[in-house]
């Protein structure tokens, strides 16, 4: 996996020294809200762990980012996570609550996605949550990057889903590996 940049930050790949980072977000009310219940820490070391013995390898299903701010000195402030499953991929990010609503998951996406279509033989990727006000934000993150709204599997989901078809425009600049 690459160490992608953009104007303000790193995404960088998971490693055995993110389990603060992953304990910090996972057990913080605020950042679980709009997605489960918190975890203890020692729900979430072992959760980590399952984490870590996922990736890696030649042809990883799981692939892990952690979202670090480049002018505070590469603060790791978030998680993003690409699930493989057949041609495609689910995506989510977490992030401390004190960067909401600040466009760096637009950011973090905006070089993910398509180094992800581009890079990691995928033909689509995916996001879902329940629909609710939260999704519906969710929309202005999504739909300028290409995403497009999908029948969900069950009823009180929302999907969205961005194919390799969509094109490059559709996100914005291409990514830069360092």
């Amino acid at each position: 996996m690459a160490l992608l940049t953009t104007p303000r930050l790193h995404l960088r790949p998971l490693d055995a020294g993110d389990r603060a980072l992953h304990r910090s977000l996972y057990t913080d009310p605020v950042v679980m809200r709009e997605i489960a219940s918190p975890l203890t820490a020692s729900a979430s070391d072992r959760a980590f762990d399952a984490v870590l013995a996922r990736v890696g390898g030649d042809a990883p299903r799981y692939h892990y980012w952690v979202v670090e701010i480049r002018a505070a000195g590469g603060e790791a402030i978030g998680i993003i996570a690409l699930h493989r499953h057949d041609d495609g991929a689910e995506i989510g990010v977490m992030l401390d609550a004190r960067h909401h609503r600040s466009g760096i998951a637009r950011e973090a996406f905006e070089v993910l996605v398509p180094y992800a279509l581009d890079n990691l033989d995928l033909s689509f990727i995916d996001a879902e949550r329940a629909d609710d006000g939260h999704a519906r934000a969710i929309d202005g993150l999504l739909l300028p990057l290409g995403f497009r709204a999908q029948a969900a599997p069950t009823s009180g989901r929302r999907r969205w889903r961005r194919d390799r078809t969509a094109g490059r425009a559709a996100v914005g600049s291409s990514p830069r590996e360092d």
